[in-house]
């Protein structure tokens, strides 16, 4: 019973870390998409 538990345990931490690291790369991908379009109006206006 506590193996079983331990392994739903560590599902749900993989689960959660592959999630988690998916968010930080979008969100770095995102914050680069409007670092370059920021640039992109400073160097128009």
């Amino acid at each position: 019973m506590e193996i079983k538990n331990r392994l739903k345990f560590t599902d749900i931490y993989n689960i959660l870390s592959s999630v988690f690291i998916n968010f930080i790369e979008k969100s770095i991908f995102f914050s680069k998409v409007v670092a370059s379009r920021n640039r992109y109006s400073v160097q128009e206006g």
